[in-house]
């Protein structure tokens, strides 16, 4: 494996799909630890405290989520486009999903997104960008690499 300095802080290169899910594991432990310290540390309603599985907007509403957010957005991003790299992809394609991503979090937590219940647009917001994550996941995490080892 290599080192983990290139893994999670450089954009170039390629990494392979074994590699691509160590580093994904890791980070989503990271972000799991880090928010849960965070979210105490803030007194930030914790997730997963009360035995309930908060939802991506409960989870990025507090100021401790967005922190988390922003931390963790730079070696996410590098990952995924290392390995968009290794699928012979632009490692722009990561902007596929993160766009979606930010635009239905927006719209959720804005009043477009409703107050006590969903809207239609933040529904088909949500749609696609549960569409685009999924494209993402079986593209980075189960399709081999393009490149000859």
């Amino acid at each position: 494996m290599s080192s983990l300095k290139f893994i999670f802080f450089n954009f170039k290169g390629r990494i392979d799909r074994r590699t691509w899910w160590m580093a994904f594991v890791l980070i989503h432990l990271g972000i799991a630890s880090f928010n849960f310290l965070l979210s105490g540390f803030m007194n930030d309603d914790a997730p997963f405290i009360d035995g309930t599985w908060p939802n991506l907007v409960r989870l990025l509403g507090d100021r401790s989520g967005w922190i988390t957010a922003v931390v963790f957005l730079f070696p996410h991003a590098a990952i995924n486009t290392k390995r968009f790299h290794d699928r012979g992809m632009s490692g722009w394609w990561w902007l596929v999903f993160l766009i979606p991503f930010f635009a239905a979090t927006a719209i959720s937590i804005s009043p477009l997104g409703g107050e006590n219940y969903p809207t239609p647009l933040a529904g088909w917001a949500q749609l696609i960008c549960g569409l685009t994550a999924t494209w993402t996941f079986i593209t980075l995490g189960f399709l081999p690499s393009k490149h000859a080892k």
